[in-house]
């Protein structure tokens, strides 16, 4: 009798903690759809360009890039099948957003205190709690605004959906732990850790963390290796298994992760899991240099003079070798071993990128989340507190209440004029009024399509929504080839300073771009080019290759031309590392920075990466008659660079700025 009551009282308790969160999420969403106004270059347009496309009948990776993977399409998807449009997209992110955050807080609480009323308590207000700005006037402007924005990095879509490709390891997690309470139920053994060195176990797992590598494409992956170190670890620390059955078990474990892995990118594609495999394999060996997040440092001494990350590092270790030693002890419980392994996650998902050279700029899930759990170590020491239970739940009560009443009675005011195009109100007139006049019917190609698109009706032809997406040799060839076959009357760029940056890393394609296109109209976000008859400029330039070092060249160029112009010059050139010292330090990557630019004003958006080896185009600003460029041999200082050669191409407009 005792039991069912609890039980009752334990639905009961979820339930009013889910109507909490559901209000709470459905405010967050409303006033956000208020106005329907987006940052060309954000994720809004990232995530419901990919909806829009599967709904259209076509298949990720096959048809069309889908950089971020899986999940936001599994969390989103469903609910946006019922209304298609852009403004409903906001809405369904910005509500799925807040729940899959609520729910990781949850998990997050609940493992660290034991207490489901306190977990619940937390979860509900946390989100509240930030949005309030009340950490600002806790904490000031400086450490204030840096915790509201990591929080608001997770509990809304953000750039990139990081809440639902983050999600993973919990909801493996909360997988795992009903499973072990449906064993407990039925009187058989619900220890989680002997099962870590059982070859059916492990077998079992690693085709379930197989199919979940598509879900996103850092912490699909970070999920399986965090399970295999927590497997090892648990064998030489607590179970010993025989040698040869955990080494059969760890096999096992690989093979079937690598059958999930194909079965999960042969449903996504549609029967073609080669597309997802070729698109991911071109992104890794793209990503880490294309956005040159270490700026040119050797991985290793960039972890180790990035103070944030090497302080996040530290809390991350101290951590594990707590819940080490508890478990070497035998005093580790399952959802101790549950937290270990989000904490393996996350610190995968976020290594995978600083390893990668893409630096450390991703920080919302290791260190939101850790200071999450640091929460929850603190509300621990409240389980002692007499009847604590009993006054979170009453608490959880009134803040069901006040957030569904803040939900009944929100009427947020719409800002601008209803678009047809996004369905919702928006103040951006030029964007998807003018620039639709303007363009004549046209098909336009962006290299960030948005809501011209969809007042156009029309998608990205290339397949690729964001020209950041189209990584890897092919794609990026193909990208470049179809917009010169297209042979297209609009472009349409960003009119952000970061424009600058595409330019430079984009350089293979924006040199047809400042050729053959002119300012024709600008809105809100961006600039639309026309085509143009006019002749390109015409100069000649001698190009000198200079060595400096074993790691750098330096590019003289010298024309009789003194007005302001780009010369397009071709690179032919290999790296190695000059020691095996260098190469540990660089974790094996190698890359090619050139300082220079395409821009004729000064901008903080200087340079561009290469790959490690091959032909690649660069542009050199020439003023007076003469410009330079150096190139230099990346990560650290123990990469040798040699240029074989240095042939100019052509004379090219500057980027206005």
């Amino acid at each position: 009798m005792k039991e069912r009551l609890q039980k009752h009282r334990t639905c009961l308790l979820l339930a009013v903690y889910a109507a909490a969160v559901l209000c709470m999420a459905y405010s967050f969403a409303v006033t956000r759809t208020q106005c329907s106004d987006y940052v060309s270059i954000d994720g809004d347009f990232q995530s419901y360009n990919v909806f829009r496309r599967i709904l259209a009948g076509q298949l990720p990776y096959r048809d069309f890039a889908n950089y971020i993977g899986m999940a936001p399409v599994v969390c989103n998807l469903p609910f946006l099948a019922l209304h298609n449009s852009f403004t409903a997209s906001l809405f369904v992110t910005n509500f799925t957003a807040c729940v899959l955050f609520c729910a990781a807080v949850l998990l997050l609480i609940y493992l660290t205190t034991a207490s489901l009323p306190l977990a619940c308590l937390v979860s509900a207000l946390l989100p509240k709690f930030v949005h309030s700005q009340i950490l600002l006037r806790l904490l000031g402007a400086r450490y204030g605004t840096v915790l509201t924005e990591l929080f608001e990095g997770l509990y809304t879509p953000g750039n990139s959906m990081r809440v639902a490709r983050s999600f993973l390891p919990f909801l493996l997690t909360a997988a795992a732990g009903l499973c072990l309470r449906l064993l407990r139920q039925r009187g058989r053994k619900a220890d989680i850790l002997p099962y870590l060195s059982r070859p059916r176990f492990m077998t079992a797992a690693g085709f379930v963390l197989g199919l979940f590598v598509v879900w996103s494409n850092d912490y699909g992956l970070a999920c399986p290796a965090a399970l295999a170190v927590l497997m090892i670890v648990c064998q030489i620390a607590v179970n010993r298994a025989p040698i040869r059955q955990f080494l059969a078990g760890l096999v096992g474990f690989a093979a079937a992760a690598a059958v999930g892995v194909l079965v999960s990118a042969a449903l996504c594609t549609g029967g073609h899991p080669g597309a997802w495999f070729a698109a991911t394999g071109q992104t890794a060996a793209y990503q880490f240099f294309y956005f040159n997040g270490s700026e040119g440092k050797a991985i290793v001494p960039y972890i180790f003079t990035t103070p944030r990350l090497l302080a996040v590092t530290a809390a991350y270790l101290a951590v594990l070798v707590f819940y080490l030693v508890r478990l070497v002890r035998g005093k580790a419980q399952n959802r101790d071993v549950g937290l270990v392994f989000i904490l393996l996650s996350l610190a995968a998902g976020t290594y995978a990128y600083v390893c990668g050279g893409s630096g450390y700029h991703c920080p919302e899930p290791i260190e939101g989340y850790g200071l999450v759990m640091c929460l929850g170590f603190l509300c621990a020491g409240l389980r002692r507190i007499p009847h604590a239970p009993t006054a979170a739940t009453a608490a959880l009560v009134l803040l069901a209440g006040y957030y569904g009443r803040a939900a009944i009675t929100l009427r947020p005011e719409p800002e601008g004029f209803y678009s047809e195009a996004l369905q919702g109100y928006t103040t951006y007139e030029k964007a998807l009024v003018g620039a639709a006049e303007a363009t004549d019917g046209e098909p336009v190609f962006s290299l960030y399509a948005t809501g011209l698109e969809l007042a156009k009706g029309q998608f990205q032809p290339t397949g690729y929504d964001y020209i950041i997406h189209a990584l890897g040799a092919d794609a990026r060839q193909r990208y470049c080839r179809q917009f010169l076959d297209g042979d297209y009357t609009y472009v349409q760029v960003p009119s952000l300073s970061v424009n600058v940056w595409l330019a430079n890393q984009n350089w293979d394609l924006y040199r047809y771009i400042l050729n053959g296109y002119e300012p024709y109209y600008d809105t809100e976000y961006s600039h639309i080019l026309k085509k143009t008859d006019a002749p390109a400029p015409q100069a000649k330039v001698t190009v000198q290759a200079v060595r400096r070092d074993d790691g750098a060249w330096e590019l003289r160029c010298q024309s009789s031309r003194t007005d302001c112009f780009v010369a397009d010059v071709q690179i032919t050139y290999d790296t190695a590392f000059a020691d095996f010292g260098s190469a540990l330090l660089a974790l094996g990557r190698r890359a090619v920075t050139a300082d220079t630019t395409c821009c004729a004003q000064p901008s903080p958006y200087y340079g561009l990466a290469l790959p490690a080896a091959g032909t690649q185009n660069i542009p050199v600003l020439m003023q007076n008659g003469t410009g330079t460029a150096v190139l230099r041999g990346a990560y650290g200082k123990g990469v040798a660079l040699q240029l074989h050669s240095a042939v100019y191409q052509q004379a090219v407009r500057p980027l206005a700025g």
